[in-house]
């Protein structure tokens, strides 16, 4: 699986972050060869690999790519991924991993990815929102100390086949000395470490109960403020399913190797697929304070547009009133239709109904009527 040498000659990579890396795998030097080279094994396996360090050598430099390509070899991995494990090795990281009919060669919709970064974005800051106040539900989940935080999380690359987003999330600040000293005696869990695992816990929480077709069990520990079972976490779910017009999301997660974590009780990888989508926006209906309902008529426009593959039914955003307000509803297939119609064309729509407040959110649950508001011919 390794790359050809030459595309990565002058990658800033140095003998001692491989070294690092493949010491956090639990490789140990063997013996050193004349030249300086380390030799490097693991357990009884007979495979060795070859790490270059004296930089005076004329090779050092292919002989550092071609340690680079059998790392890579080893581990069964592209050789650009290897690199963000190499350069951020006090990380833990989420694998984001969408599959649908537009994902086949790696790449998605501009607007999709749009939309998709940002319902991403919300989901991890309520894990961080999780984390410094348990609520199952918060109004606010942006804050100075997370936002800063957040800004210090990175994105790898893509692949063929699915479109995949690797989310870095370095285990500690930056630090200009570049030293790197995770724990000491009696020091807490890092900031990272605390969102990073509410987060996935929480998620397979939510796969569980979806997989055992029994959603109380979500609802209950958000009651409890066990995990991070909040409404603002499976709305975000939900508006990534949007986002990705129903495509199959995956999630797998890669700890730290510096900071081990008992992940004994987790899956390695999970997968919400498009079909748990409405199980999931119930679950976060419900964990939401309801502030109130009123019936209402409105006109504005269609927004946005959102239809799994096969389905009956799909989420239509509307923008409307002299406030610009956002209002989310489900239409039958039908209904569904006008929308496209009205999205495609520009056209003004009319909607009668149950107007929903929930924290933040605006929803139109039931919709009586939805039509089209045609200019008389």
């Amino acid at each position: 699986m390794g790359c050809k040498i030459f595309q990565y000659r002058d990658l800033p990579i140095k003998h001692s972050m491989l070294c690092r890396f493949i010491e956090s795998q639990g490789w140990r030097v063997a013996h050193t060869l004349r030249s300086g080279a380390l030799v490097y094994t693991k357990g009884e396996s007979e495979k060795e690999l070859l790490i270059p360090t004296d930089a005076s050598y004329s090779d050092y430099k292919k002989m550092l790519y071609a340690a680079l390509d059998d790392i890579a070899t080893v581990y069964d991995v592209r050789v650009d991924i290897l690199l963000g494990k190499i350069a951020f090795p006090d990380s833990d990281s989420f694998k984001f991993s969408l599959k649908s009919s537009f994902t086949k060669y790696g790449v998605v919709p501009f607007d999709s990815f749009v939309d998709y970064a940002t319902s991403l974005k919300t989901w991890i800051l309520s894990g961080a929102a999780f984390v410094l106040n348990p609520a199952k539900f918060h109004k606010k989940i942006s804050y100075k100390c997370t936002e800063e935080w957040f800004g210090r999380c990175r994105v790898g690359q893509s692949e063929f086949g699915s479109y995949v987003m690797n989310v870095v999330f370095p285990l500690e600040p930056e630090k200009a000395d570049d030293q790197h000293q995770l724990l000491t005696v009696n020091r807490e869990m890092p900031f990272t470490r605390k969102i990073t695992s509410v987060l996935y816990r929480s998620a397979c929480l939510v796969q569980q109960a979806i997989d055992e077709d029994d959603l109380s069990q979500i609802t209950e520990a958000g009651n409890r403020g066990q995990y991070a079972i909040s409404a603002n976490m499976c709305s975000a779910i939900v508006d990534m399913y949007d986002a990705t017009r129903g495509a199959d999301i995956s999630l797998q997660p890669e700890w730290s190797a510096e900071l081990p974590i008992d992940d004994s009780d987790m899956p390695s990888i999970l997968t919400f697929r498009r079909e748990h989508r409405h199980a999931i926006e119930d679950v976060a209906k419900e964990l939401t304070p309801q502030l109130g309902t009123t019936r209402e008529d409105l006109s504005g426009f269609v927004k946005k547009l959102s239809r799994g593959v096969g389905e009956n039914e799909g989420v239509v955003t509307i923008l409307s009133g002299s406030g610009q307000n956002n209002y989310t509803l489900r239409l039958e297939n039908q209904e569904y239709l006008k929308a496209i119609d009205a999205h495609q064309n520009e056209i003004p729509v009319f909607v009668s109904g149950t107007i929903v407040r929930r924290g933040n959110n605006l929803s139109i649950d039931p919709v009586e009527r939805f039509e089209i508001m045609r200019a008389p011919e």
